[in-house]
């Protein structure tokens, strides 16, 4: 376990010594109050943004290769072997967000850092024989793990679209376009009476049809929480920039396949994981609360892009039992199996984002106020405004992981990005 005084931190919101960053150090004061509203709190982290976290994801631009590496601690950098499908459109999600919302600026060009992903992406993950996209590549662009992955293909829709919303370029629009096809055809389920969605393929789009091993994204043969929570928001995005008849078909049926699978109606009996035949896996109650949340929002989001009325008693009681059975009362954080990880904080601030643009505010600020802070105080480092992957409820660094496969750019520009811009 490492101590607390091996990370550069906000040195609790009170001491406050950013150098010649003054902007950030008047604002960052307010972090020590107790008494801010959500506004205020909310206006703070642009500045956070702008000068410490999307400068250092955009050093992560492979300026020979193009794309993304990654792989740092608080100790280095190491950067990762492999390009995935989990990196690369997070992070070009994230700088064409970045971009989409003005950051860009001499010497910042987000843009372009989007561009190196992009180009990168459809030059060496497309697989022109079979079709889709492959989940890795070397460092250089050669093929790694060349099996389909649904998590690969939702992530590269939403990156696709936001990519498209910085450039203008119809090409990555459809693109986007072109994945929910595919998907329709390999992996809807039309064979099990519970319905839902393939997710692990081989090269040529045949089916994993019993678990294999440790792969790409964990043991392979599965349905899961995390394969088709992302294409519920991906596939939101992507209605809100076309017409297309198909896309808002595939929407429908994605949300009322997960809410069957996985996220009924009583978050204390939701599920992670399912066999293909879809008996359940794992044992009640589902820990990942950080899904619970997210999940929360991401339905309201898809709702209101498919014109229906968003539930809001749903929201309302995943968040409820996320915070009831999941947040740590010495920190006000939320746990994450056991562990004060960095990005359920994250979506906490992502919840009150879609809270406070489609209701006005919300009924949850005091306990979003309270994660906003153990975020920036305690898994923040203001040397580059990146957070470290988790702490213990003392401070003390639990993992020291600050970017990954897992851990590109996305969910903390969307969780801050986004609540800052619904209360600017």
């Amino acid at each position: 376990m490492m101590e607390k005084s091996s990370l550069v931190a906000f040195s609790n919101c009170s001491i406050i010594d950013l150098g010649s960053v003054l902007r950030i150090s008047l604002v960052l004061v307010i972090f020590a109050e107790t008494d801010d509203t959500l506004e205020e709190l909310a206006g703070s982290l642009k500045n956070i943004l702008s000068e410490k976290t999307l400068p250092s994801w955009l050093e992560t631009v492979d300026s020979g290769n193009g794309g993304y590496t990654l792989g740092e601690t608080i100790d280095g950098k190491n950067p990762e072997g492999t390009k995935t499908l989990v990196s690369q459109p997070r992070l070009l999600w994230a700088l064409s967000w970045a971009h989409v919302h003005g950051f860009s600026e001499p010497g910042k060009d987000y843009l372009a850092a989007a561009k190196s992903g992009y180009d990168f992406i459809v030059k060496n993950f497309w697989d022109e024989e079979d079709k889709g996209y492959i989940f890795s590549t070397d460092i250089s662009g050669a093929p790694v793990d060349e099996g389909k992955y649904l998590q690969g293909h939702t992530n590269l829709i939403f990156a696709f679209v936001e990519y498209y919303k910085a450039s203008k370029d119809g090409g990555a629009l459809q693109a986007a376009l072109d994945i929910p096809g595919l998907i329709s055809e390999n992996a809807v389920d039309n064979v099990n009476a519970i319905g839902g969605f393939f997710e692990d393929f081989n090269k040529d789009w045949s089916l994993v049809t019993e678990p294999q091993g440790s792969g790409s994204l964990g043991t392979r043969g599965f349905k899961t929480d995390n394969g088709i929570i992302g294409l519920v928001l991906s596939l939101a995005e992507l209605v809100k920039v076309s017409v297309d008849p198909e896309v808002k078909e595939l929407l429908e049926s994605v949300v009322d396949s997960a809410s069957l699978l996985f996220y009924p109606k009583n978050p204390a009996v939701a599920v992670s994981k399912r066999t293909l035949t879809g008996e359940q896996k794992g044992e009640f109650p589902l820990t990942a609360y950080g899904h619970l949340v997210e999940f929360a929002w991401m339905k309201v989001e898809a709702e209101i892009a498919l014109g229906r009325t968003p539930d809001w008693d749903f929201f309302d009681e995943y968040v409820r039992h996320s915070f009831e059975q999941g947040r740590d009362d010495q920190t006000g954080g939320l746990l994450e199996v056991g562990e004060l990880a960095w990005w359920p904080q994250l979506e906490v601030m992502r919840m009150a984002a879609t809270e406070k643009k489609h209701r006005g505010g919300g009924i949850h600020d005091d306990l979003v106020k309270d994660v906003v802070k153990f975020y920036v105080c305690e898994l923040l480092d203001s040397d580059d405004g990146l957070a470290v992957w988790s702490v213990n409820s003392d401070g003390s660094i639990r993992n020291d992981v600050k970017s990954s496969m897992w851990k590109a750019g996305y969910h903390e520009v969307r969780g801050m990005g986004e609540l800052n811009a619904a209360y600017s």
